[in-house]
């Protein structure tokens, strides 16, 4: 699949909120839509299924325009041919499961459609309940059967509305599974709009950032983890390393900042312009060392005390919160690493390669 069968979005809209988007997607690819409420979500998914007209841009699938107002573009919902998943289902209660499939298979000869229905709950494992009506499912099984439905439309592109908000946690994960195992059968490009960033990492090959009606950062889960553009964005994965620092000294020409760390001067790479005595975030990545003593410390690393207020391991995983001693400075942190086994103690020391630590593009 190339990147020319892939969705392209770069729009603005003024109703019925102010929203400017960029995003791109490829055919295949699944696409997370990730931000609080009221951010423009919905807003942008109405938009490109055709419900919402911009006021300029472009959108494009496969390199044909969907809406482009300076050539008075903007195709009908119908007639970009969508696919569309919400949140609570909607399917035809009074249709059987099969049926409902069959709803969305009028694109192909009627000599195809039983066959294909049958493929395609075939795929969702919900042959056996093909007789039964919605009301007889599951809230997993009817959901699923909305999956089924909207990709059994071969749709140009598909677009998941929440589309497991309205389950429990551990039908959620079976549809996370039904999702992954159906990923080959997908032809198109995938949005989906969440407010779980666990479910984005966990779906998406792309995650792309809306915030007060922008589109503020798109990447890997590993792109945005590691270098998050703002506070914003690292908010909404669920970023807990970061903390406010002092910006004391800036190269220019050799992009380099050093800021004050719990009395000591840290240096890092630094591509922004920045002036002294700026507050910005810094970034610790999730594989900092942990101490209990001071000489544990390597003599290469910048380091801190953490005065501890709790801490719980999962899955050989460790969140703390603390104090930066000697600062006001509360810390949520999150290693990869349990910590040390030695006598127990108010206090332990980070430490880190100066070279990993990240600065973050905005402070609010």
């Amino acid at each position: 699949m190339t990147e020319d069968n892939g969705l392209h979005c770069s729009i603005n809209i003024q109703s019925p909120i102010s929203l400017t988007a960029d995003l791109h997607c490829k055919a295949g690819d699944i696409l997370a839509v990730l931000g609080p409420s009221g951010a423009g979500k919905s807003t942008l998914l109405k938009t490109l299924a055709g419900l919402i007209k911009p006021v300029s841009g472009i959108i494009s699938v496969g390199g044909k325009q969907w809406s482009n107002i300076n050539s008075a573009i903007h195709l009908s919902p119908q007639q970009r041919h969508i696919g569309y998943v919400p949140q609570h289902f909607g399917l035809f209660e009074h249709l059987s499961t099969i049926d409902n499939i069959l709803i969305g298979l009028k694109h192909l000869p009627k000599s195809d459609r039983q066959r294909q229905a049958n493929k395609w709950l075939h795929l969702v494992d919900l042959l056996p309940q093909k007789h039964k009506r919605p009301n007889q499912l599951s809230g997993g099984q009817r959901q699923r059967v909305a999956l089924a439905r909207a990709l059994a439309r071969e749709p140009s592109v598909l677009l998941l509305d929440e589309p497991f908000s309205a389950v429990d946690n551990q039908t959620r994960e079976m549809l996370h599974i039904a999702l992954l195992k159906l990923k080959s059968e997908i032809r198109c490009p995938v949005v989906m709009v969440t407010h779980n960033h666990q479910e984005a990492m966990l779906l998406a090959d792309n995650i792309l950032i809306v915030d007060a009606g922008k589109t503020v950062q798109q990447g890997t889960v590993s792109e945005l983890l590691q270098s998050p553009k703002s506070i914003a964005v690292a908010r909404q994965l669920g970023i807990n390393n970061i903390f406010p620092v002092t910006v004391t000294d800036h190269n220019v020409s050799q992009q380099l900042t050093w800021f004050s760390l719990a009395g000591s001067t840290v240096c890092t790479a630094d591509i922004l312009p920045r002036t002294i005595g700026d507050t910005v975030m810094c970034l610790l990545p999730h594989d900092a060392n942990i101490h209990r003593h001071l000489d544990e410390v390597e003599s290469n690393h910048t380091h801190f005390e953490l005065q501890l207020i709790s801490s719980y391991e999962l899955h050989n995983r460790t969140q703390i919160l603390g104090f930066i001693a000697g600062t006001p400075t509360a810390l949520r942190l999150e290693i990869n690493r349990k910590l040390p086994s030695t006598a127990s103690s108010s206090s332990i020391y980070v430490s880190i390669p100066a070279t990993e630590i990240r600065l973050i593009t905005e402070f609010e």
